[in-house]
């Protein structure tokens, strides 16, 4: 089971500063790093990641990085693999 953060992501540099867009695997809401002043894209990846990170979960089932609101903390997977209640499961169908 992988444990590396891999949340998908943009990266923009602007003005000599990075910042990075995080996208949550079930619904793309997305997490916008702090503007990251750095001379390498690789350092500021490793730092967005530490700060991202924290607002995203991975599912211990499908190993998907999703944001708090996908996913099931009792269970510790995300919401496809384990709905909250009859209305996660509605949503879901719904997608599909």
């Amino acid at each position: 089971m992988a444990s590396e953060f891999t949340a998908k992501y943009v990266i923009y540099h602007v003005a000599g500063r990075f910042q990075l867009h995080f996208f949550c695997d079930l619904c793309g809401c997305s997490y916008s790093s702090s503007p990251i002043r750095s001379d390498s894209s690789d350092t500021a990846r490793a730092v967005a990641i530490a700060e991202a990170r924290r607002h995203f979960n991975r599912c211990h089932k499908c190993n998907r990085w999703v944001c708090g609101q996908c996913y099931n903390e009792d269970e510790m997977e995300c919401v496809e693999c384990s709905p909250h209640n009859d209305i996660d499961k509605r949503v879901l169908a719904s997608r599909h």
